[in-house]
């Protein structure tokens, strides 16, 4: 190859120049393709082994982060619960008439009457409807509702219907309250 090159007469000093600068150009492409990304991680993963390391051998580090993990999971179990604790729904249904009554003494509301609907799963969730009828002034109604959501926890109000009472200043209110949870507990 190198008798063809000196046939055609290119200079000696230009072929020795092009097989320079092609070196010169595969040495960096070489660390670019082929070592540059191996070697960061390396880097990543000694620095992961190092802190791993660390926490190890600081057991202290491991039991703060399981309690702290543990306090976690009782904040997510709250908000989905709310205050009410997991029951079967026979109890809930007991639980929630006992509740509300309660609800509406304090707010000086008439508790009329509650009607459990039957369970049913919806998704992930078991629903548990039930017909209420309250009555009372506009301020004690709008106690009433929010010490309802406070207390019993992960409740929507599907369906709602307000009138006055005769000629007195108390208005009838009637609503579909549903309570959710998540389906296979107890």
């Amino acid at each position: 190859m190198i008798e063809r090159l000196m046939k055609q007469e290119i200079p000696l000093r230009t072929v020795v120049a092009a097989m320079a600068a092609t070196l010169f150009l595969c040495v960096p492409a070489s660390y670019l393709y082929l070592f540059k990304k191996p070697m960061a991680e390396y880097s990543r993963l000694t620095q992961s082994r190092i802190l791993l390391q660390a926490k190890t051998e600081n057991k202290a580090g491991a039991t703060e982060d399981i309690e702290n993990l543990k306090k976690e999971i009782a904040d997510l179990r709250h908000v989905l619960h709310g205050d009410t604790p997991p029951m079967a729904v026979n109890t809930l249904v007991a639980y929630a008439i006992e509740k509300l009554d309660a609800i509406s003494a304090r707010h000086d509301v008439r508790f009329s009457s509650v009607k459990p609907g039957a369970a049913r799963t919806m998704y992930l969730f078991e629903e548990v409807p039930f017909s209420v009828k309250v009555s009372g002034d506009y301020f004690s109604l709008y106690e009433w509702l929010f010490g309802v959501e406070k207390e019993l926890g992960p409740m929507v109000i599907k369906r709602f219907a307000i009138k006055p009472e005769g000629r007195t200043k108390n208005l009838g209110m009637e609503l579909e309250i549903t309570s959710y949870r998540p389906g296979g507990e107890v």
